[in-house]
């Protein structure tokens, strides 16, 4: 039994993962809702950096998933 607990011991999950997966994730998505939906023009390079916010909150939240 304790051969099986030492072989595959689990991880400890970062909550700074799903904390920063979720701000990302929330910052992204604000900036393209307000480009989208509201009078607000963004340029394309902070329209770059929403979806890079989005893309690294994903990765930080499917880090703390696994």
């Amino acid at each position: 039994m304790e051969k099986e607990q030492q072989e595959n011991p689990q991880k400890k999950k970062n909550i700074w993962d799903l904390i920063s997966g979720i701000a990302f994730v929330g910052i992204g998505g604000y900036r393209i809702y307000t480009h989208f939906f509201t009078d607000e023009i963004l340029s394309n390079l902070r329209l770059f950096f929403a979806v890079a916010f989005i893309g690294f909150g994903i990765y930080s939240l499917y880090k703390y998933s696994k």
